[in-house]
């Protein structure tokens, strides 16, 4: 009997001794799957906009075409009318678009929304135009460069639902944009620059908000759905 009791003993230490280890192993798993399934909205942000750069050529997307127009700006007593003829203009710096801010996100199951805000500050518009004060002969062609401002940001929402992916990009209310002749001079004088600036830089705002909405929002609907992980 005695013998039973100690052997009883000893199975019943054993089993005492197994089954913290198996609690502290199941918690060790349980912690390391929780880490795994923690979602970070600021990582994958980044992934996707490095992604945005490496597929941005391939894509077409930087650079990528503006749409040729003409800018008008009336006669007034500082000087007559400026008609100004754009046809080669492209844009630069969609694939250099960056994470600014610490991104917002909500995750239920397997869906997915989260918001971040992206700096613009890398776009860049450049130019051809021939130039005409009053009609011709008095004509000149010039190249200019625009810049976004360095403090430009855009939101982008990504929301997956279903296994599907869409993107939203709410644009700023100015893109504070610059603007500087790199060759050729204006044929007019300084006091009028600034209304074909102004009227160049609603053409450009423009074509730019367009670009954002359509090709740039349909090319991250395709990398980011290839990227989310969740």
């Amino acid at each position: 009997m005695r013998n039973q009791k100690s052997a009883l003993s000893s199975k019943s230490l054993a089993k005492m001794t197994r089954t913290p280890m198996k609690v502290a192993a199941l918690l060790a798993l349980a912690a390391i799957g929780s880490a795994a399934s923690v979602f970070d909205a600021n990582d994958m942000m980044d992934r996707i906009l490095t992604e945005m750069g490496h597929e941005a050529s391939r894509l077409e997307l930087d650079p990528i075409r503006a749409y040729r127009f003409e800018l008008t700006v009336k006669g007034s007593g500082l000087g007559g009318e400026i008609k100004a003829h754009f046809p080669e203009a492209v844009f630069t710096g969609l694939g250099s678009i960056t994470r600014a801010e610490r991104c917002s996100h909500l995750v239920r199951g397997s869906n997915l929304k989260m918001k971040c805000y992206v700096s613009l500050s890398e776009i860049k518009f450049a130019m051809h135009a021939s130039l005409a004060v009053d009609g011709p002969p008095a004509k000149d062609l010039i190249t200019t460069e625009s810049s976004v401002g360095s403090d430009v940001l855009a939101l982008i929402g990504i929301e997956r639902t279903n296994g599907r992916v869409t993107v939203n990009v709410i644009k700023p209310p100015t893109f504070a944009l610059t603007t500087k002749v790199v060759r050729g001079e204006l044929p007019f004088e300084d006091l009028r620059y600034s209304d074909f600036e102004r009227e160049l830089h609603a053409e450009i705002s423009k074509q730019l908000v367009t670009i954002l909405d359509d090709r740039y929002r349909y090319d991250m609907e395709y990398i980011a759905g290839r990227t989310l992980d969740l």
